[in-house]
């Protein structure tokens, strides 16, 4: 009985550093074959197999918000690591101008208000 108790408890002590290699927990970033997932928004690829040479490509905000599509015509995309760095760069410089635009729309509405409420 000792023996099979021994067995149990170094085969237990040796499970115990698989299970924190594949926990997947080790990074905080969230990697996709080394790729990094974009920090802010995502984006998303509408493609037929009927029609291989059109994809909408949509691109949305942390909250999913849309923040801007395009149109592909003509051009089979290949969901390789190389599109997705370029989507990803993309995402980043779309969702930097939308964020400056959102941003200037809100100090834009607060002008108009502190201008409506201003007592001349």
């Amino acid at each position: 009985m000792k023996k099979v108790t021994r067995i149990a408890l170094f085969i237990l002590l040796l499970s115990i550093p698989l299970v924190k290699a594949f926990s997947g927990n080790n990074d905080t970033t969230a990697k996709n074959n080394g790729l990094e997932f974009p920090e802010k928004g995502y984006w998303v690829i509408e493609s037929n197999k009927a029609v291989p040479r059109h994809a909408i490509v949509y691109f949305y905000t942390e909250d999913g918000t849309l923040a801007y599509k395009e149109t592909i015509e003509g051009i089979k995309l290949k969901l390789n690591g190389k599109l997705k760095r370029r989507l990803n760069q993309v995402l980043l410089n779309v969702i930097g101008q939308y964020e400056q635009e959102h941003l200037s729309l809100e100090h834009e509405k607060q002008l108009l208000l502190s201008n409506l409420c201003r007592k001349d």
